[in-house]
């Protein structure tokens, strides 16, 4: 079975845990290994009482009631009960109870989570409470119309100190309005609930232990979330893609082209994307989802029914990123998201297949970068080259298709029409539809 590892996030050995123990026979379905595993987790780190990097955070759009710059009181709704957050987490009324009297005077007020330096305290609670649905300000319950309560925090701010004075003005002003909490998961268990007219599986938060609240520039979402240290800093719209995927063997092929038919099938996407259909990505375009063109950078396949990464995608995609074969067309500020999702699975393969050699060609010293490039053999340049080729065939692939779709969209009210005559049918002449057949003619070819 396996453990966590002394540097492993809590998702990432999530990641790594759940196609291990549906392999073995642990578990028999996807919500099941994900209990397991968080079981694994949480008995693995059940006493240790210190706060670490370890612990999971939430990230929510908080709302100061109060702002006392006399006194130097901060008044805050630092989290959210009863929605579904993007974690798939839910935080029940009474979570916060337990840890609230026995560890109140412990929570720590932090600068953006960093405990570096003692000059990162830049306040102190003075008052920790739960609240009911019926104390929440009504601009929380407009962004969050399922909320059944909040916690509540009063803080006093350390005035007399410039990192104190600064993040009170800063909140009072709105120029931050981001907070963030870290935690230990200690009383948890798994049901179901319809979400968006799907039924999803849930992590409940029956019993939660609390180190610290911070306010923060950025959170992942409006709704809470849940995110490790090395989330943070992924927040690009553009960025997407799964990074909870088991990993199919390094050696399975890679043809970008025949698992983007799989993807579209297995996600209910053939006629438009779904919102799953990004899972399989590493980057779209979130102003147009509705294009199958806004979707670039494929990693993942369908393998025994399951939406799976598969290594040689994932070189394929990093390699594009870094520029080769002309590279791929993706906003710059985009960029670092996405090596962000990719990092985490070079991460992962790096522990699944126990070689560290496997590292993002990014974080390569250009001496060892070139070292390689020589020691790879001519086959292994040339499979990577075919790679890159074929996503960009994909992209076009893509962009041609939507182009196609509402090309023919007009087409559909000649329903009514007079059924023709049977007989021959002329063959396509559109420029889209010869592009399509010269694209897939490129795509067999290579």
């Amino acid at each position: 079975m396996p453990t966590p590892g002394e540097n492993e996030t809590r998702d990432d050995f999530i990641s790594r845990c759940i196609p291990i123990v549906l392999d073995d026979g642990t578990a028999e379905s996807q919500e099941q290994a994900v209990a397991v595993c968080n079981s694994m987790w949480e008995e693995a780190h059940k006493s240790g009482g210190e706060m670490s990097d370890k612990m999971e955070r939430k990230t929510f759009s908080g709302f100061v009631t109060k702002a006392d710059e006399e006194q130097g009181i901060i008044e805050a709704f630092f989290a959210v009960m009863g929605n579904v957050d993007q974690g798939q987490d839910v935080i029940h009324p009474g979570a916060f109870t337990k840890t609230f009297s026995e560890r109140g005077g412990k929570v720590r007020v932090l600068d953006n989570h960093r405990t570096d330096s003692i000059m990162r305290a830049i306040g102190k609670p003075q008052l920790l409470r739960e609240v009911g649905r019926e104390e929440l300000p009504q601009q929380l319950l407009a962004k969050h119309p399922d909320a059944t309560g909040g916690a509540f925090a009063r803080v006093k701010m350390l005035m007399d100190t410039p990192e104190g004075k600064g993040a009170f003005i800063r909140l009072r002003d709105g120029a931050v309005d981001e907070w963030s909490f870290g935690y230990d998961a200690l009383d948890v268990d798994f049901s179901s609930v319809m979400k968006d007219g799907k039924e999803i599986p849930v992590r409940n938060l029956r019993t939660i232990k609390l180190y610290e609240i911070s306010p923060v520039i950025f959170g992942m979402n409006e709704a809470t979330t849940t995110v490790s240290a090395k989330e943070a800093d992924d927040r690009d719209k553009g960025a997407s893609g799964a990074t909870n995927l088991p990993i199919a063997d390094r050696g399975r092929a890679w043809d970008a082209t025949v698992a983007i038919r799989r993807v579209r099938a297995k996600t209910g996407s053939e006629e438009a994307p779904s919102r799953a259909y990004r899972n399989a990505f590493f980057w779209f375009d979130s102003s147009d989802p509705d294009s199958f063109g806004s979707y670039k950078l494929p990693f993942a396949d369908v393998i025994d029914d399951k939406l799976t990464a598969i290594p040689r995608g994932v070189f394929a995609g990093a390699a594009a990123v870094q520029g080769s074969r002309g590279g791929v067309d993706i906003p710059s500020g985009d960029v670092d998201g996405v090596k962000s999702r990719m990092g985490r699975y070079y991460a992962r393969m790096r522990t699944q297949f126990d070689d560290d050699g496997i590292v993002p060609p990014w974080d390569k010293a250009d001496d060892t970068e070139h070292e390689e490039k020589d020691n790879n053999s001519p086959i292994e340049q040339i499979m990577a080259e075919m790679e890159g080729l074929k996503c960009q065939l994909v992209d076009l692939e893509n962009i041609l298709r939507s182009i196609q779709k509402k090309q023919q969209a007009p087409e559909k009210q000649a329903a009514h029409e007079p059924e023709q005559k049977a007989g021959p049918q002329e063959a396509p002449t559109s420029e889209v539809d010869l592009a399509l057949i010269e694209i897939q003619r490129l795509q067999l070819e290579v």
